[in-house]
Parts: structure tokens; C-alpha cells; sequence
């Protein structure tokens, strides 16, 4: 029995000191590792999602200056900022241009983009953050009268022949 008792006693030793486990450091050491590649990861994953608004919001300005252009060719002046607040009486009036006394002037240089004057939506005039883009005039471009449009006028080969 003793000896029973002894290699039971030295089998149990033999088990604890062949168990394998992780010590702290190690634990730790991975936790960084890991940490580190969610972290990138997260940061990517972020700079890829605000590269894709500003594409968004580099067309949204590309189809607002096509809008304002088609507006002053047809009416010869640029419109007047809006600076009227939705949810304020008169509704109607917000996303119109505000003309001053008589129509003559701005009410104000900076506002937000007249897009019912220019023919877009309210959509069509926020940026991929959902924030209203600035819009800022001077008065000599939106004076009815001050301002002109010239077109040049582009002649071919055979066009410039006749023409002499």
C-alpha cells in the first residue's frame, strides 16, 4: 500500500507540474495584440466611411453650382440667400431667396441655398452629415440689373472662312 500511496502521491506531483497553462503576461501580451488590430481595424473602417461623404458632398456641390448657373442664365442675376427658419410661419417662404425692400436687394449676404428657387429638394441642398450648406453672395452679383452674362461664342474653320 505504501507504495500504492507513493506513486499515487508522485503521479499527482507529475500531473500539477505537466499542466500548461497561460500566465498573466501571456494573457495580457495577446489582449495588446488584439486590442491593436481592433483598433486599426475600427480606424479604417471610419476613414473609409467619411471618404465616401465627401464624395458625396463634392456631387451634391457639383449639382448646386449646375443649379445656380441655370438660374442666373435665365434670370440674369445670382438668387439671394434663404434665411428663413423652418418650422416658422410663413413655411411657404422657406427655401426661397430673401430680397429686401422691393425686391431690389438681399435681405442678407449668408444663408442657406435657395433650393426651391433653383428647383431642388431640401435633400438636394445638405451635406452627407445632414447639415445645410452655407451659402454666401455678394451684392453687386445679385443686384437685378448688375449683373451680365456673356457667352463666347466658339466658331469653327469652315465658320471663320464665310465670316471673312
Amino acid at each position: 500500500m505504501k507504495t500504492q500511496k507513493h506513486t499515487t502521491s508522485s503521479g499527482l506531483n507529475r500531473a500539477k507540474k505537466c499542466q500548461g497553462g497561460f500566465s498573466l503576461v501571456e494573457i495580457a501580451v495577446v489582449m495588446m495584440i488584439v486590442g491593436l488590430l481592433v483598433a486599426g481595424s475600427v480606424s479604417l473602417v471610419k476613414n473609409k466611411r467619411d471618404n465616401a461623404k465627401y464624395a458625396g458632398t463634392e456631387e451634391t456641390l457639383k449639382q448646386i453650382k449646375e443649379a445656380l448657373l441655370a438660374y442666373t442664365l435665365v434670370n440674369g442675376h445670382m438668387p439671394c440667400p434663404d434665411t428663413n427658419v423652418f418650422g416658422v410661419p410663413p413655411l411657404k417662404e422657406f427655401g426661397r431667396e430673401n430680397r429686401g425692400v422691393a425686391f431690389a436687394n438681399c435681405a442678407t449676404i449668408s444663408g442657406r441655398i435657395p433650393f426651391m428657387d433653383l428647383g431642388l429638394t431640401e435633400r438636394n441642398v445638405k451635406d452627407s452629415w445632414g447639415n445645410f450648406i452655407v451659402y454666401n453672395i455678394n451684392y453687386m452679383a445679385t443686384n437685378l440689373g448688375n449683373f451680365s452674362i456673356s457667352v463666347p461664342i466658339v466658331l469653327g474653320s469652315s465658320e471663320l472662312l464665310h465670316a471673312v
